[in-house]
């Protein structure tokens, strides 16, 4: 491997003195003390009729975003809301016609 040439030292050696000027004008780090923190999703999940019901909300949503021709961030927002809809969907319906696990194992004896 080659070893750099003479101005390409100097050049970075310049580089590195410039670096630490500018490490000087760093903005400090945001305080964070007394931040409160906020639930994502509620605990008590949502039913399977309200589910299917956002579902299709979403879906008149995003036929109108594209009829308008929205730009793909609107779009790709819809998509992953409608995503997560269907995951919490396919959830909801597993707690509701899942035996409990009680019963699975009295029914697998």
């Amino acid at each position: 491997m080659p070893l750099p040439s003479r101005q390409t030292r100097r050049l970075c050696d310049r580089f590195e003195k410039l670096l630490r000027v500018l490490n000087h004008f760093l903005i400090p780090p945001i305080d964070t003390f007394g931040m409160n923190t906020i639930e994502l999703r509620p605990d008590a999940p949502a039913s399977v009729e309200d589910l299917i019901s956002q579902i299709a909300s979403l879906v008149l949503e995003r036929q109108s975003l594209r009829s308008h021709a929205a730009d793909s961030a609107m779009l790709e927002r819809n998509r992953v809301t409608l995503v997560r809809a269907h995951h919490d969907l396919s959830r909801a319906l597993i707690a509701r016609h899942l035996p409990p696990k009680a019963e699975a194992a009295e029914a697998a004896a």
